[in-house]
């Protein structure tokens, strides 16, 4: 049975080309919207999360506190395009499993996945 994945990106095109590449891989849930996505994630959980760091109404942080305040075993990967010391320390202090930045390379991603 594939592992569950909740990847939310407010990016059309970036959470497209992710389940593209990982849904032989995985079962993959995309959201655009991140309140969508907790909405999911509070009916069925997930094994991993990935979410973009810089969205409306939620961002990938706040996301990630209200992921780790339900469940805190839950691997979280926060990807972002506007990288830097300040966000990888708050993502990484929220209990982030690890912080990718945009573009990314699809096969490095899944090699992050495999190993949370």
């Amino acid at each position: 049975m594939k592992s569950k994945l909740i990847i939310i990106d407010d990016e059309p095109k970036a959470g497209r080309l992710m389940e593209r590449y990982l849904e032989d891989f995985y079962d993959c849930q995309i959201f655009q919207d991140p309140l969508e996505a907790m909405e999911y994630f509070y009916q069925h959980s997930a094994d991993l999360v990935i979410t973009d760091m810089q969205m409306p109404n939620l961002t990938g942080a706040e996301v990630l506190a209200k992921i780790r305040a339900n469940n805190s075993r839950i691997p979280v990967i926060v990807i972002t395009a506007y990288s830097n010391v300040d966000n990888a320390i708050e993502a990484l202090r929220l209990g982030a499993t690890d912080f990718v930045k945009k573009p990314f390379d699809m096969e490095e991603l899944k090699i992050i996945i495999d190993k949370a």
